[in-house]
């Protein structure tokens, strides 16, 4: 696969340095100015030591990645947190940035002999000819400003080549599992003979097709007494034998095809499962996961009425305000309108997956989406209830009859003693306050809402993109249905990856383990994913 372990190791690496190099500054940075007793504006936000403690564990896990290059569950824990270096890395460059423009102005950097001070206005007061006015900067003991700025200046530059490093992170691990293949060319799989139960039980001879043929089409003897089915079985119905990957030896599978002679319907579309797959008539390799279609399209089409609902409320309450000329503190920043465009994003991506619920780039884009709906919403609520606050305090919601208020001002100072004098609030035309903090709280509301949504989506993306197996190099056994007594019986080999030239598959009989026919000979001469029918019988025993 794209997955290279020693580029993964590198990464990792180098994001241990630079992750170390950013807490030991930001520890080293707070301790010095709690020392001297200075506030230096945003070292205290303390970004250098959060932000390295998240680059350092991204770092960490990237040298695990690289030992365990086909761990998917390590390759998304390695990109999702990535993605988190990317935002927290941009967070510290602005909180560095806006340190190094704000202490030029703030005086908490700073410190003075204020005692000589003092003594020094003392004397200007009490002989003003013969002492001047003192100037405070004269008196400066120190200024922290110099080293706070190149301290905040290397966060900026560590901050920079950790988000590309997240950057290389996100894009090499989703590429690793888009591109990541089981079985290896050259595999040798097991494939595991299961005889027809209704088959003669002497001598029945069982054809062994190679999977690059298409077999022929099962027939059944419409005329023959029906066998004996289950009655939980039925046409295109899944029967599902789970074995852990540690237990798959020939004697076991034995017992599991067993139960699949056993359990067998009279209709060939009855599908069975081995493991973690499924295998439909056609021998097609149907994948087994903890990625539900059905769920997923249910919460794609949850996403996509939340996000057109949270888009419209925004675009009304925008048109609305702009129209009445108001200023409604958070609404023209129009959170609702951005964070809901990226929901509706997220579910049109659920809806397209359920689809194609084996396609791994479609997985890890709605899982990777679905992480930034939730910081985006985050945003949103908290933009929602800061100006819920604020709104109480901002005149910019209110609107109020000027002209009026002023003739009753003017009336008031020529006759006071007639007229009272007037209250702004008696003249107000029109308070937005109330539609917006109900804009608000609604978007909240959607907000929690699509936080839930993006948390059951991540979640269920990570869990799918780490239990989905490919059928390659896998074990399969294909059943067919049972045929009248007298017929002869076809097995069909499938196995789960194409035909390698130079490869044996492994077979063995079904129900006699002690018994296994010749390995399937594959001629060299021929060309590659085609290969010639092989028939043979099959012991009478060995049924």
């Amino acid at each position: 696969m794209a997955y290279e372990p020693k580029a993964v190791r590198g990464l990792g690496w180098a994001m241990v340095v630079l992750g170390s190099l950013s807490v030991t500054l930001g520890v080293a940075a707070d301790i010095n100015f709690s020392a001297r007793g200075v506030g230096a504006l945003g070292h205290f936000v303390s970004a250098p030591v959060w932000s390295g403690l998240l680059v350092l564990t991204t770092g960490i896990l990237g040298v695990f990645s690289a030992k365990k290059p086909t761990n998917k569950c390590l390759i998304v824990a390695f990109m999702v947190v990535s993605m988190f270096v990317i935002l927290a890395c941009v967070c510290c460059i602005t909180i560095a940035a806006l340190g190094i423009v704000v202490n030029h102005y703030v005086d908490s950097c700073r410190q003075y002999d204020w005692s000589a001070y003092c003594a020094a206005q003392e004397r200007h007061n009490n002989n003003p000819d013969q002492y001047p006015d003192p100037e405070v900067w004269n008196f400066k003991t120190y200024d922290c400003s110099p080293s706070a700025i190149g301290l905040h200046a290397a966060n900026i530059v560590l901050a920079v080549i950790e988000i590309i490093l997240g950057f290389a992170v996100s894009i090499m691990s989703c590429v690793g599992l888009c591109t990541m293949r089981r079985g290896v060319q050259g595999s040798q799989p097991q494939v595991f003979v299961a005889q027809n139960p209704g088959a003669a039980g002497a001598g029945a001879p069982v054809q062994l097709y190679y999977p690059a043929q298409m077999p022929p089409a099962y027939q059944v003897d419409s005329g023959a007494a029906p066998a004996k089915t289950s009655p939980y079985l039925a046409p295109g119905n899944y029967v599902y034998f789970r074995l852990k990957q540690q237990q798959r030896n020939p004697s076991e599978v034995n017992v599991l095809v067993g139960c699949l002679l056993h359990y067998a319907a009279s209709a060939s579309s009855v599908r069975f499962v081995y493991g973690l797959f499924t295998l439909d008539p056609l021998g097609t390799i149907v994948e087994d996961m903890a990625y539900e279609p059905k769920a997923v399209r249910g919460l794609g089409w949850a996403m996509v009425v939340l996000g057109s609902l949270s888009v419209t409320l925004g675009v009304a309450a925008d048109i609305h305000f702009s129209a009445r000329g108001v200023g409604a503190v958070g609404h023209f920043i129009s959170a609702p309108i951005w964070s809901g465009l990226l929901v509706l994003t997220t579910g049109i991506l659920g809806v397209n997956s359920a689809k194609k619920p084996t396609s791994k780039c479609l997985i890890v884009a709605f899982m990777v989406v679905g992480i930034f709906v939730i910081l985006a919403c985050v945003c949103c609520i908290a933009i929602a209830a800061i100006a819920i606050v604020w709104n109480h305090y901002v005149y910019g919601c209110r609107q109020h009859d000027w002209r009026a208020y002023y003739i009753a001002q003017q009336d008031y100072k020529n006759n006071p003693s007639q007229y009272e004098e007037p209250d702004l609030s008696n003249f107000k035309a029109y308070d937005c306050r109330a539609s917006a903090i109900g804009l608000h709280a609604t978007n909240i509301v959607l907000a929690v809402i699509e936080i839930v949504l993006g948390f059951a989506v991540s979640i269920m993306s990570c869990v799918g993109l780490c239990t989905m197996r490919r059928g390659a190099g896998q074990t399969v056994i294909y059943a067919a249905g049972p045929v009248p007594d007298g017929t002869q019986g076809n097995t069909v080999i499938m196995q789960g990856n194409p035909g390698v030239q130079g490869s044996q598959p492994q077979v063995f009989v079904a129900q006699n383990p002690a018994q296994v026919p010749p390995a399937y000979q594959v001629d060299s001469a021929a060309a590659p994913g085609v290969q010639e029918e092989k028939k043979g019988p099959i012991p009478a025993d060995s049924v």
